[in-house]
């Protein structure tokens, strides 16, 4: 499957939102993928998940989807992945709760757009459309995201 520029684009906007929240959270970026197949659309973290606090997980799987919804006019496509990721650390937060996910989602969207900038996301974007390529190192995206955010 071959990506057209509408697709890596919001893609690069997807991707963006995930690493943009991680970084705020401090943790360290390995790279972004955007290459078509399965588990290839990513962004990839070096901190290992159980070191992670579990309301940044639950952050940090939504970044992406809201990231489309706030700069790319509505998110499009199915992110099972990012949705069971968070569903799972609400329940870790909630225990006792089962509909917390329905509770709290609105309220972490919100929490989640707070997050995101929108420089970033756009810096972040046109890494990947300048470059050229569907791949893009950790190192260049914190530059990227350090730089639109003055860090």
């Amino acid at each position: 499957m071959i990506l057209d520029q509408s697709a890596i684009v919001r893609l690069a906007i997807h991707e963006a939102g995930h690493a943009i929240v991680g970084r705020q959270f401090g943790w360290s970026i390995c790279c972004i993928h955007l290459e078509p197949g399965l588990d290839y659309r990513r962004t990839s973290f070096l901190k290992p998940e159980k070191q992670r606090e579990q309301d940044h997980i639950v952050k940090v799987a939504l970044a992406g989807t809201v990231a489309e919804e706030l700069f790319n006019g509505g998110a499009e496509g199915k992110w099972e992945d990012d949705e069971e990721t968070a569903r799972a650390a609400i329940k870790r937060i909630w225990p006792d709760d089962p509909s917390a996910w329905k509770k709290q989602l609105p309220q972490l969207k919100v929490q989640v757009g707070n997050l995101l900038n929108e420089a970033a996301v756009i810096a972040v974007k046109d890494a990947f459309i300048t470059s050229g390529r569907l791949f893009v190192r950790g190192d260049h995206v914190e530059r990227v995201i350090d730089e639109a955010t003055n860090r």
